[in-house]
């Protein structure tokens, strides 16, 4: 089966115009991801602002140092620090590879 120059022609036309919406799709689901982490990232922080609430004397009503150190040496504190680096660390690559997507010819993306 032989093909002319013009169906060819339309194929490649077709092809490129495929590649570009599964781009497309691609900078969006990247930015998507981008904006779910970051409200995780404010989620997890309000928790520790809740945790470091709870320093606060029932006495005083002031935020004492011990109780705030004790606070912040909890397992659960640590983890929540932890998982809000991570995520932070996610964001900076993700918006490092969305940079790049957004680039006539983004070349090798970003690898963590």
């Amino acid at each position: 089966m032989k093909i002319t120059r013009s169906q060819l022609k339309q194929i490649i036309k077709e092809e490129l115009g495929s590649l570009s919406e599964g781009r497309e799709e691609h900078r969006q689901g990247v930015s998507d991801k981008i904006d779910r982490l970051r409200d995780e990232v404010e989620r997890a922080r309000n928790v520790l602002e809740e945790m470091e609430a709870a320093a606060t004397d029932p006495y005083s009503e002031e935020m004492t140092s011990v109780n705030l150190m004790d606070i912040r040496s909890r397992n659960e504190y640590f983890e929540i620090q932890t998982r809000i680096y991570n995520m932070e660390e996610k964001i900076t690559l993700l918006v490092k590879q969305l940079q790049q997507l957004e680039q006539e010819t983004p070349g090798q993306l970003e690898r963590p």
